[in-house]
């Protein structure tokens, strides 16, 4: 059986920046980034990353906090499910809004948000869902199988189980531990 390889939209969640998650950032083609932004972090390496990301054609994405937003100037906005409401004013309007999604509930409220792309997950097992949390492919892709928007797959993906994206309606990956290595 021929797997058709087709081209994997790569989002890599970052929440500090160290001087090799900037070479990692600089390895990958096509890479999107998603900022998880604390409140005692500092703007200045933020603006830091940001301009990194504009020179190298990186997307940049802001999560959880937004009261910095026009600062920033970010390419989107991600929405964690733990925002449940979502309200903002921001002076660009064409900004990207993505979100996080476990289950139906969560992707119908991240549709009412707004959102053009969703992740899901946890697809595959990690140290933080038990493994009856985990999705698995056929269970993501009965999930997602009426689901109008963009998925993207999340939770778990490594190198070795890359390919089993590949099996999904998932167009892109997410991931920390995944860009790290």
């Amino acid at each position: 059986m021929l797997i058709n390889k087709k081209k994997i939209k790569l989002f890599y969640f970052v929440n500090k920046l160290f001087e090799k998650k900037i070479n990692n950032i600089l390895k990958y083609k096509d890479l999107n980034i998603i900022y998880i932004y604390n409140d005692n972090d500092n703007l200045h390496q933020v603006l830091i990353l940001r301009k990194l990301c504009k020179k190298n054609n990186i997307k940049f994405y802001l999560s959880n906090n937004f009261k910095n937003i026009n600062k920033l100037k970010p390419d989107g906005i991600h929405l964690h499910t733990k925002i449940k409401t979502f309200i903002f004013n921001i002076k660009n309007k064409k900004i990207d809004i993505i979100g996080t999604a476990y289950n139906q509930i969560d992707y119908h409220r991240k549709l009412h948000q707004g959102c053009t792309t969703i992740f899901l997950s946890p697809i595959f097992f990690t140290q933080k869902y038990s493994s009856n949390k985990i999705l698995g492919i056929p269970r993501f892709n009965l999930l997602t199988l009426n689901w109008k928007k963009n998925i993207i797959a999340l939770g778990g993906i490594k190198r070795e189980n890359m390919k089993k994206i590949y099996l999904t309606r998932s167009i892109g990956i997410g991931g920390i531990s995944f860009f790290d290595k």
